[in-house]
Order: structure tokens, then C-alpha cells, then sequence
């Protein structure tokens, strides 16, 4: 069940992955709009797409998935750094 939610689109509802990543392209083509709208600096801002979870999953590395799941426990400025 993890893995559908996660990873597989249905005719009827898209994957959580899916979502995720029309929503980071979105910021991607709308990064001035944001810094405008939350009143941001002008500064280089890199926009990542990345799952923070309750618990650590192990859906991505047994199907292999190209996408960065990290927990709260594992949630820090270095680790995010290293994104």
C-alpha cells in the first residue's frame, strides 16, 4: 500500500510523487511570484523537491525511486545541505 500511494498513478487519483513534483516544477517556473509574494531576498534560491516523513520508509530503496524521503529524525541543516 505504501508503495501504490507513493509511486503509482491511478486512472482515478495521482500518486503522492506525481503531485509532488508538479508542485516543484510549479515553483520552479513561479520562483519570482514566491519571493514576491513571502517577501524573500533576491538571492539565488535552488528549489528542491524532497518527502519529510514521520518514520523512515523503505519503499524508495527497494524499487530503486529516484526521489529524496527523509525523515524527521534524520532532518537537519547538513543533511539538507547534502540534498
Amino acid at each position: 500500500m505504501e508503495y501504490e500511494k507513493l509511486f503509482v498513478d491511478s486512472p482515478k487519483k495521482k500518486s503522492y510523487v506525481t503531485k509532488h513534483q508538479r508542485r516543484v516544477e510549479w515553483l520552479k517556473l513561479h520562483m519570482e511570484d514566491v519571493t514576491t509574494y513571502y517577501g524573500l531576498s533576491y538571492a539565488k534560491w535552488e528549489i528542491v523537491g524532497i518527502f519529510i516523513v514521520s518514520e523512515p520508509l523503505i519503499s524508495k530503496n527497494i524499487y530503486g525511486k529516484e526521489i529524496e524521503i527523509i525523515s524527521v529524525n534524520e532532518l537537519n541543516v547538513e543533511r539538507l545541505r547534502n540534498i
